[in-house]
């Protein structure tokens, strides 16, 4: 069987299923995505959350009278099987695009293009509530008014939907598990006996919403997602916006004949709330909103003016790694933003001297389009593309890093030619760093930058990491290493040369989370010669620093975090 044949009978088998049931059982399944290895419903994907959207996109697409509820185990195997041959119809097409007759050319464009094409289409949006909350709130800031006249909602409205809806359903959450605790069970049996109920069936009647809560749940895991309009607290919000609002981001359920592609774009992942009736909604899976308004919010303010947006967009970003640096170092470093080591010919973004080291940034918040299926043309665009972002970034360190070596003293300036310090260059010779922070991740091609990175023959590798990751992995070395954060940063970018040229790893935060939890393994591999491969589960340091309270400013329950409370969505990536 071919891909379209898979993708069709994988809709012929979920359509049965009555959408409204089955999205909401879906629903439930994508939040157990953390615990995904020990989950029977999710032991055979390795792209749960774009594999969980296509399979509920398909079913949605469907004859809308089905009304078959329900489904078994086996039916299940067949539809998670399907979804796993779909991701590697993709694999085979990508990679033997010629049938086995690709030349030496093809397999060194098709290593770097396959990895690339399978990141960027098999994953879901890998960040912390707090860090999409932060980019709404700062980019689109000086679009307010127009937001108001055209929807007549803010940016404050748009959060504040998220975190009601959050609220709301950790509500549905405690009221579902209270009685999964034996002693709630067992006080609520004792209270029935006494009133001389002996018959379990007479229990019925006595049962608080919170046993119902707890049935439902059992028969559907999605079924405390369902939110009342008509019993939610709207304390932050007027019901009349939050109305408006899900008016925006309600999914649109129609039939439709055509093969939907895997990597096509998603309208539930565009619009990931469903109107379950006039009063009743379910948030198939919240944190997704986020992402989704994000990109409503650039294509209406694109349309407006495009440049006054991306100059905001690289404002934003451009103080978010000084202030990520800044909080990291304290007082012990001097860092320097917007200035020039060559009497402002040029400008650079960020310099840090921190005893005998110094640290090259260069910001970068451009994206890459999506990849292509041809391995040709899919090379050249990538190539493209990375060249605009990556490479040119790593020139701009290589201008400051040459003047090091080439001068005996620098003097840095502001952007305004004022001078801000002058110093010898050769105390920091021997511990010079580049890196590159695009706002984007770039995935393989990053992480491992042999492939493509046009370097000086002279020159060491450069260390490339999203904005998100590296916020993530300062934060949590200052959790975990509050004492030597430092020094471990520095001995982390050191290392992270040696691993350029035999690195299969498309998170950033794999390797991170190995030398968190294994450092010695993360600097013996290093040196190794053949090709290392992360795995997704090398993460958990970094996802068990969130849980206890990461450090984001305005961190969302924090306080449930440092209480260790259950029964609380902390909003992971």
């Amino acid at each position: 069987m071919g891909l379209e044949s898979n993708i069709k009978r994988l809709k012929d088998l979920c359509s049965k299923y009555e959408t409204l049931e089955f999205l909401t059982f879906l629903a439930g399944v994508l939040l157990q995505i953390p615990q995904r290895h020990d989950n029977p419903f999710l032991k055979k994907l390795m792209s749960p959350m774009r594999q969980l959207f296509f399979l509920g996109f398909l079913n949605s697409l469907s004859d809308p009278n089905k009304n078959q509820k329900g489904f078994s185990e086996k039916e299940w195997e067949e539809m998670t099987d399907l979804l796993h041959q779909i991701e590697m119809d993709y694999f085979f097409l990508l990679g033997f695009p010629k049938n086995g007759k690709e030349t030496k050319k093809d397999v060194e464009q098709i290593s770097v293009t396959m990895p690339t094409f399978m990141n960027y289409f098999f994953n879901g949006p890998l960040s912390y509530q707090e860090q999409e909350i932060e980019r709404i709130e700062n980019i689109f800031s000086v679009f307010e008014d127009d937001l108001i006249n055209k929807h007549d909602i803010t940016l404050a409205d748009i959060i504040n939907f998220y975190d009601l809806t959050n609220n709301e359903i950790n509500k549905n959450i405690n009221l579902v598990f209270k009685f999964a605790n034996p002693k709630n069970w067992q006080k609520f049996t004792a209270s029935c006996i006494e009133k001389g109920l002996h018959n379990p069936k007479d229990w019925i009647n006595e049962a608080p919403d919170e046993i119902n809560a707890f049935a439902n749940f059992m028969q559907n895991p999605g079924s405390f997602l369902t939110l009342d309009l008509n019993k939610i607290d709207y304390n932050s919000i007027h019901k009349s916006r939050y109305e408006k609002i899900l008016k925006l981001f309600t999914f649109n359920i129609s039939p439709k004949d055509d093969i939907i592609y895997y990597t096509e774009n998603n309208a539930l992942m565009e619009s990931p709330l469903i109107r379950l009736n006039e009063n009743e909604f379910l948030p198939f899976f919240l944190k997704q909103y986020l992402n989704s308004a994000y990109n409503f919010l650039f294509d209406f303010c694109s349309q407006i003016n495009k440049p006054k947006l991306l100059k905001q967009r690289d404002f934003f970003v451009e103080k978010k790694v000084e202030t990520l640096f800044k909080d990291f170092f304290g007082k012990k470093a001097s860092i320097y933003s917007n200035y020039s080591i060559d009497n402002n010919k040029s400008e650079q973004d960020l310099l840090i001297l921190y005893k005998n080291t110094a640290i090259i940034i260069e910001v970068k918040a451009g994206s890459y389009r999506a990849p292509m299926r041809d391995p040709e043309k899919a090379y050249k665009k990538l190539e493209s593309d990375f060249k605009k972002i990556i490479q040119n970034a790593y020139n701009q360190t290589l201008r400051v890093k040459d003047a090091f070596y080439k001068n005996d003293t620098l003097v840095v300036k502001n952007e305004k030619k004022q001078k801000l310090d002058e110093f010898l260059t050769t105390k920091f010779r021997g511990n010079l760093y580049s890196i590159i922070v695009p706002l984007e991740r770039f995935g393989y091609i990053q992480s491992n930058l042999e492939d493509m990175l046009e370097i000086d023959e002279n020159d060491d590798f450069p260390w490339a990491i999203s904005l998100d990751d590296l916020e993530a992995f300062l934060l949590t070395l200052s959790q975990r290493k509050k004492r030597n954060k430092t020094q471990a940063f520095l001995q982390y970018i050191k290392v992270r040369e040696n691993y350029h040229g035999h690195l299969l790893c498309s998170d950033e935060l794999e390797l991170c989370g190995l030398y968190l939890k294994r450092p010695k393994d993360f600097i013996a591999w290093s040196n190794k010669d053949e090709v290392i491969i992360t795995a997704a589960d090398l993460t958990e340091p970094i996802e068990k620093a969130y849980s206890n309270g990461m450090g984001f400013k305005n961190e969302r329950n924090l306080r449930a975090k440092k209480d260790k409370e259950t029964g609380i969505l902390y909003g992971n990536t």
